[in-house]
C-alpha cells in the first residue's frame, strides 16, 4: 500500500547509508521504478510531527525516494515485536546488501544477541544446558530451536565455521577501533586484517592502526611485528656428558630409579646380588639397519 514518506520514522540503524548506494538506486528507480517495497510497522498513534509508521527495511530505498521528490512510497506493513523487527533489518542487510567484513561481522554478532533473546534456549548457559548440547540430551526446546550458527549459516549460505569467526573478530575489536577503519576498506574488507586486529589488545589495537595510518607499517599484520616483536629463539644447548666415571654412575642412579618404579623387573639387575646393570645397545647389520639382536656391556 502506498504512504505518506513523511509520516514513517526512521530510527537507529546498525547499517549506515551509503552515499554511493543511494545514487544507484536513485538512477535504478527513476528508469524501472520502486521494485521492492519498504517494510515498516504501525507506530501506536501519530506523534507531534504526525509519524505514525517505523522503518524496518529499505532505508536506502527510501533515501532515494526521498531524493527523488516523492511524497508516497509502496510499504508494507509487517506485525513484529522488537526483537523480530531486529532480525528482519539484519537478516535483509545479510541477504541484499553488500557488506565489508567488518559490517558483516557486526551483523552477525548483533543477530546472535537478537537471536538468543528470542531463544534463550540456545545460548550457552548451565553447566546442565551445556551438557545437553554437548551429549544430545536435549529438552523439546533445545531440539525445536537451532543453534544460532546452524541457523545463520542457512539462511545465508555459508558455514557455522565463517559464521564464528566473523562474530569473534566483532567481539574482539574495540568498537573505537571499529569506527576509525570503517571507511578504510584495505582494513574493513580484508578478513585476514580483521583477523591481525583482533589478535591484538584492545589498547595496541588502535596503535596499530595509526602505525598504518602514519606508514610506518605497511599493513595489520606488519603493524603487529613492530608492536609484538618475536623473541629470538635461544640457541640449542648441547649437555655435556662428563667422562666415564661420571656416565657409569648416571646410568647406575637412572637404572636403580628404574628399579623402584618396577620393582618386579628383576631382569634389570644381574641375579648374582651384584650392584652391575646390564645395558643393551641395538647393533647395526651390514646395510646400517639396527638388528633386534644386541651387544651388552657391563658398567
Amino acid at each position: 500500500m502506498l504512504i505518506p514518506i513523511n509520516e514513517i520514522r526512521v530510527g537507529k540503524r546498525l547499517r549506515a547509508l551509503h552515499e554511493l548506494t543511494v545514487d544507484q538506486l536513485v538512477e535504478s528507480i527513476q528508469k524501472l521504478g520502486l521494485q521492492v517495497p519498504v517494510s515498516v510497522v504501525t507506530g501506536r498513534e501519530k506523534d507531534a510531527d504526525g509519524v505514525s509508521f517505523e522503518l524496518v527495511a529499505g532505508h536506502h530505498r527510501l533515501q532515494a525516494c526521498r531524493r527523488l521528490g516523492w511524497h508516497d512510497i509502496e510499504a508494507q506493513i509487517v506485525h513484529l515485536n522488537d526483537n523480530q523487527r531486529e532480525l528482519w533489518e539484519i537478516d535483509e542487510n545479510l541477504c541484499r546488501a553488500e557488506l565489508s567484513e567488518l559490517e558483516r561481522a557486526e551483523h552477525l554478532a548483533k543477530r546472535k544477541e537478537v537471536y538468543e533473546r528470542l531463544h534463550p534456549e540456545t545460548r550457552a548457559g548451565s553447566g546442565a544446558e551445556l551438557a545437553q548440547k554437548r551429549w544430545g540430551y536435549a529438552t523439546d526446546n533445545l531440539s525445536a530451536a537451532s543453534s544460532f550458527a546452524a541457523d545463520t549459516a542457512e539462511k545465508i549460505g555459508t558455514t557455522a565455521r565463517d559464521i564464528r569467526r566473523s562474530i569473534h573478530r566483532a567481539t574482539k575489536i574495540d568498537p573505537a577501533v571499529r569506527d576509525r577503519i570503517r571507511d578504510k576498506p584495505e582494513i574493513a574488507d580484508s578478513g585476514v586484517e580483521l583477523d591481525a586486529l583482533a589478535s591484538l589488545k584492545p589498547g595496541q589495537q588502535g596503535d596499530a592502526v595509526s602505525l598504518v595510518e602514519s606508514g610506518r607499517a605497511a599493513d595489520i599484520w606488519d603493524a603487529k611485528r613492530l608492536i609484538e616483536p618475536t623473541p629470538p629463539r635461544p640457541e640449542p644447548q648441547i649437555a655435556s656428558c662428563g667422562n666415564t666415571a661420571q656416565r657409569r654412575n648416571r646410568v647406575q642412579r637412572l637404572m636403580c630409579r628404574v628399579q623402584r618404579c618396577h620393582p618386579r623387573r628383576d631382569h634389570l639387575a644381574q641375579q648374582r646380588g651384584k650392584t652391575d646393570m646390564v645395558i643393551q645397545f641395538p647393533s647395526l647389520n651390514r646395510n646400517g639397519a639396527s638388528s633386534r639382536l644386541g651387544r651388552s656391556t657391563s658398567l
